[in-house]
């Protein structure tokens, strides 16, 4: 019956392999009711669970903040989410500095039209602290100030986190954040 049927596959070279098709064939005698449920619902469902972990994956994250520039530790990052509004965080890609090309988790402080000023170092977001610009990093590095004052233009934000050694727009390196750099929304977690 069975076995006879793949061997004539076999010798056609329609099989891969004589002792495959003859294999399943008797696997396939034995189960009769298990392949047709394995073909038409398992694999169909094991296929789709790793085609939603993918899409899942490319665009959701669950993010560890390694640093200590922000009070939580586990964020939930959106990439679909690409909105600047004040007040929420965000992931922004670094472009210069020791942190060039890693995603850093900040908190959106000023948007276009907010007005920067700074004075002794100390920068403000239309009159309102948004920290003070170190002179020497934590591992004795100088940092330039953002030469940015004036209004923030369409396109651009101010990112800031509240730690004091947190590497955002207070310094040259990062300044303003063009809407490009913006990974996605981040949700704070724990």
């Amino acid at each position: 019956g069975r076995v006879s049927m793949f061997k004539s596959l076999a010798s056609r070279g329609q099989c891969i392999k004589e002792s495959w098709c003859i294999y399943y064939a008797k696997e396939k005698a034995k189960y009769p009711r298990f392949y047709p449920f394995f073909y038409k619902n398992v694999i169909p469902m094991v296929l789709g669970f790793v085609c939603l972990v993918w899409m899942f994956s490319k665009y959701f994250s669950l993010v560890l903040n390694a640093s200590s520039s922000l009070p939580e530790r586990w964020f939930f990052l959106n990439r679909l989410d690409l909105s600047m509004n004040k007040g929420q965080y965000i992931a922004v890609k670094m472009i210069a500095g020791p942190h060039q090309g890693e995603d850093a988790l900040k908190i959106v402080k000023g948007v276009a039209g907010d007005v920067v000023t700074e004075k002794n170092r100390e920068f403000f977001i239309n009159g309102e602290s948004v920290g003070r610009a170190k002179e020497y990093s934590s591992s004795d590095v100088k940092l330039e100030m953002n030469a940015f004052r004036g209004k923030i233009p369409t396109g651009k934000i101010w990112v800031y986190a509240p730690h004091r050694d947190s590497f955002d727009s207070r310094y040259a390196w990062q300044g303003l954040i063009d809407a490009s750099r913006v990974v996605g929304r981040v949700y704070a977690i724990y």
